[in-house]
Formats: structure tokens, sequence, C-alpha cells
């Protein structure tokens, strides 16, 4: 996710589209996420789309990459402030939607998600 201001983009055009099938309801939606779905879900809550409820398993619980010279190691995510200060990262505004209900559904030994991330998101 080098650009998440495109990724939440375009995850809220295609809840829009979504919307405009006939067997969709036009304004109650719900997401659920699995692994980098779950990191996508949650980044809807804070893009403030639309969304009555989301659940994300296994996903993680902030935005930021991985570095450039290691793409594929996703335990070596950039940190706070790296991310903060990435001059080639579009950055997205956070406008959460408050009245979203959040389930988030992670293992207490997941390497991908420590401890400091829960205390990060619960802070955020």
């Amino acid at each position: 996710l080098r650009n998440p201001k495109y990724w939440r983009g375009l995850m809220g055009a295609y809840l829009e589209l979504a919307r405009t099938h006939p067997a969709v309801h036009p304004t109650y939606a719900g997401a659920i996420g699995y692994c980098f779905g779950g990191q996508c879900v949650l980044d809807q809550v804070r893009a403030g789309h639309s969304l009555q409820a989301v659940v994300s398993f296994h996903g993680l619980l902030h935005s930021r990459p991985t570095h450039l010279d290691d793409p594929y190691n996703s335990l070596r995510r950039l940190t706070k402030h790296e991310f903060e200060n990435a001059f080639e990262i579009e950055t997205a505004p956070n406008n959460y939607n408050i009245t979203c209900k959040v389930l988030i559904e992670n293992g207490d030994l997941d390497k991908e998600v420590p401890m400091e991330s829960y205390e990060a998101w619960k802070a955020e």
C-alpha cells in the first residue's frame, strides 16, 4: 500500500458500485476481511466509508507498508515515524466512521500483530 489515498478511494468506489446492484441495499453495508482484507476493512472505517459493521480476521491494525528493499517481509514494516515522513507515500486523511461497529479477531500470539499494534489502534 504505497498509496493509501488511492487504495481508500478504490475501496470506496467498489463499495458504491456494489450498491448499484439490485440485490444490494442502497445504504446498508458491512465488510469482512481476512489478513490483507482485514487491514482493508479497517482502512474503510478510517476513510469514513458508509459501512454499518466490519469484521477483521488476522488483519493488520495499521496501514503502514513494507520497506521497498524488502517488500515481501510483512514483519518488516515502516515505523510510524518512517511512514509519516516518507515523501513517496501519499497518505490519506482519516475521516473515521464513528458509527460503524468494528470487530477485530486476532490471535494473541500473532507475530504480524504485536501488542503495540493493539495499543496504537486503541489510541487511534
